[in-house]
């Protein structure tokens, strides 16, 4: 009785070519990329550049990629249990954390736009505005739209299921976690006075969403919205002008000091104006329109009263800080109390984000 057996060689990945691959360059424009770099590195060491060598192994790479890519890559789970080729543990985490890895130009575009395949004709025209190859942009929005089609109707916690699904890191799980929230809550990010709100600014924002107005609030890894919370905010209606005076006179005690005098004074005057604007917001989040809208309305009636308060960036945080943390000491019932707080906590974090 005879017994065999195949021995295969560790598959070298040329990582640096896997990157231009990533980023959509053809073969011809990889080959161009490496003959300069090594024509570079040539002058120096003054050593012969083989360029049929480059060529040949470009071409290499390039199937190799094509291949792990079609069978592993779009199903991560599979590619420990594969036996065709011989990548040790650290290669195969690295090649996933990359392949799934995205421009953060292009996402931004993204970013509230549902994820369908109706996007696909607007790759060329989102990729030329962010400045991504398109066929990069083909590859991270089927990306997105794969992770999100697979964990759509699972139950559970969605971070854990990303996570086992597709084998991301904490990091950029978290970022898939936020870009579909945004995506499944269709927020208005496209408008001309929104243009300059980064990706990471708004992933700040959809951070503290999450972790406080939605059912995560109670259970680890549920985005979907409280409803309750959102319903219980039309009771700020019964906020009064003396609370919101009792407010202000909280905040500015808690700045004096920190804060120049003029900005005190500036304060002050605006605060029932930004006041009674955050609250309206607030109010109308119950509406479908207006929860799409939330970060247009910050922008719009909330931030603009902030720019006529002429306060620098560093002041703004620590006067929105302030905003938030006094929120709990204004006197209200218990219930109106924790809204109040647990409203304001997440608002003001976000105008800290937003603010230009």
């Amino acid at each position: 009785m005879s017994a065999s057996c195949i021995v295969t060689q560790p598959v070298i990945i040329d990582f640096d070519v896997f990157s231009l691959w990533l980023k959509g360059y053809t073969i011809d424009e990889t080959v161009k990329h490496r003959l300069n770099r090594e024509q570079g590195l040539a002058n120096r060491s003054q050593a012969r550049i083989d360029q049929k060598l480059i060529i040949a192994d470009t071409l290499d790479c390039y199937r190799l990629f094509n291949v792990i890519e079609d069978k592993y890559l779009k199903n991560p789970s599979s590619l420990a249990n594969q036996i065709m080729f011989d990548l040790p543990p650290d290669i195969q985490n690295k090649l996933i954390q990359e392949y799934y890895s995205f421009d953060k130009a292009f996402a931004r575009e993204l970013l509230g736009k549902k994820l369908s395949s109706r996007l696909r004709k607007d790759v060329d025209e989102i990729g030329e505005k962010a400045r991504v190859l398109s066929r990069s942009c083909r590859r991270q929005l089927d990306n997105f739209r794969r992770v999100f089609k697979a964990v759509e109707d699972l139950d559970g916690s969605l971070p854990g299921n990303i996570q086992s699904q597709f084998l991301l890191s904490d990091k950029l799980t978290k970022l898939y976690v936020n870009v579909i929230f945004m995506a499944s809550n269709k927020f208005e990010t496209g408008k001309k006075r929104l243009q300059y709100i980064t990706f990471d600014m708004f992933m700040g924002c959809c951070k503290e969403i999450i972790e406080n107005w939605t059912l995560s609030f109670n259970k680890d890894g549920d985005i979907e919205i409280d409803k309750t919370f959102i319903q219980d905010l039309r009771d700020l209606k019964s906020v009064t002008n003396d609370n919101i005076e009792q407010h202000r006179t909280l905040l500015l005690a808690k700045l004096s000091g920190k804060v120049k005098e003029d900005s005190l004074l500036s304060i002050g005057s605006h605060f029932k104006a930004m006041m009674r604007a955050t609250l309206n917001i607030a109010t109308g989040l119950v509406h479908s329109k207006e929860w799409k809208d939330i970060y247009n309305n910050m922008v719009e009636k909330v931030i603009e009263i902030l720019r006529h308060m002429r306060i620098d960036q560093e002041q703004s945080e620590l006067i929105l800080n302030a905003f938030s943390e006094t929120a709990a000491d204004v006197t209200l019932s218990k219930h109106l109390s924790n809204i109040y707080y647990r409203y304001l906590k997440v608002f003001g974090f976000c105008l800290i984000q937003l603010y230009p």
